[in-house]
């Protein structure tokens, strides 16, 4: 598992590398962070010694300085590690919510509703929790990528429609008016030409990857 990372506090990229895995059995897992200036020139790597643990996924990021992911005790991968709100991953994710580490939990019969947890403590671990009702239920195939600037949590879905014809919606959630806005995106689920130019007419399942408050930059690594 090899991660790279911008930390908006130190502006520069933290490199974080598993070096052992938690199929060794060795009781303990090795992980190695470099921290990269300009230029891509690296500090000497600090090693960090933690819990056997399974990453749940590949995606993690910076908040303050500290690096989020989601993962699973060694035993039965059943017991969360990181924290105890994460249930499975297609039915929770994790975002930075108000420059906090949040977790939205989700009903996964049924998306009409969602739970909001928040890290209030990283030292004491203290979370809030506040559960939302939709004011109209959502698809199951629904992640969240994160908030905009206004603080509207960001609900997506994971793949684009099969049928071409079919609209590509992105939805927005209000939580101080508890209320939920959509907007279309149109020019790419929608239109032939763009999913021909780029081979996906014939795929079944094309996943959607939405960055919020992405700005492109160059940057040498």
């Amino acid at each position: 598992m090899l991660w790279i990372r911008y930390d908006l506090v130190g502006d520069h990229f933290k490199v974080f590398d598993l070096v052992t895995s938690p199929d060794q059995f060795l009781g303990f897992l090795v992980h190695e962070v470099i921290t990269l200036g300009r230029g891509g020139r690296g500090e000497t790597p600090n090693q960090v010694t933690t819990a056997p643990y399974y990453p749940v996924t590949n995606n993690g990021f910076c908040i303050n300085g500290f690096l989020y992911y989601a993962a699973w005790a060694r035993r039965m991968r059943m017991d969360p590690v990181i924290v105890d709100v994460v249930a499975w991953e297609s039915d929770s994710v994790l975002i930075e919510y108000k420059g906090k580490l949040a977790s939205i939990v989700r009903d996964p019969l049924s998306f009409s509703s969602f739970d909001l947890w928040i890290l209030e403590d990283v030292k004491k671990h203290d979370w809030s929790k506040q559960t939302f009702e939709l004011p109209f239920p959502l698809v199951n195939r629904m992640t969240s990528p994160g908030t905009n600037k206004t603080g509207e949590i960001i609900f997506a879905p994971m793949f684009l429609p099969y049928d071409v014809e079919q609209p590509f919606f992105v939805f927005y959630y209000n939580v101080e008016r508890k209320d939920i806005r959509r907007v279309r995106l149109q020019g790419i689920a929608d239109n032939k030409e763009f999913r021909h130019r780029y081979g996906l007419i014939v795929a079944a399942h094309m996943s959607v990857s939405i960055s919020p408050e992405h700005i492109e930059s160059i940057a040498s690594l």
